[in-house]
């Protein structure tokens, strides 16, 4: 089975310019959820770390965009993955193209694919899972602006 996968993180670490922050202790680093893609299936959003260790357990390949964060995630859930084959997108472009001005997934889709990732799903997956507040601005009687959580 292969499983590609993209974890969903709260990284302070990153903003602070010290990398990845799964290897710190007490910083806030957070893991909030998997989007992945068995085989060739739909792709789903999951805050059930269980069924990711089982997918993870199951797979024969991982397959990640800057795999060593993603890996390193999973190693912050206590998930092993040591034992499985793993292909990082990331790497693959860069080997593939050594041209780019960048190897981020959207610069890599929209120079193979002729399209951008597609953030509607991942945002639809963080208001149903609540992962964070949502905000509106709305206008008041006299037309100030102002910000609201939504519930």
């Amino acid at each position: 089975m292969i499983l590609t996968f993209d974890a969903e993180t709260k990284d302070p670490a990153i903003d602070l310019g010290l990398g990845g922050g799964w290897c710190y202790d007490k910083i806030g680093f957070k893991v909030l959820g998997f989007a992945y893609k068995i085989d060739d299936g739909k792709e789903e959003y999951t805050v059930d770390f269980d069924l990711i260790r089982h997918l993870v357990n199951r797979a024969d390949l991982l397959v990640a965009h800057n795999a060593a964060y993603d890996l390193g995630c999973l190693l912050s859930l206590g998930i092993e993955h040591r034992d499985k084959a793993v292909l990082d997108t990331e790497i693959m472009g860069r080997i593939y193209y050594s041209a780019l001005r960048s190897y981020s997934l959207d610069a890599l889709s929209e120079k193979y694919l002729g399209a951008r990732k597609d953030n509607k799903a991942l945002e639809d997956a963080i208001v149903e899972h609540r992962l964070m507040p949502m905000t509106k601005v709305f206008q008041n009687s006299v037309g100030d602006e102002y910000v609201r959580d939504v519930p």
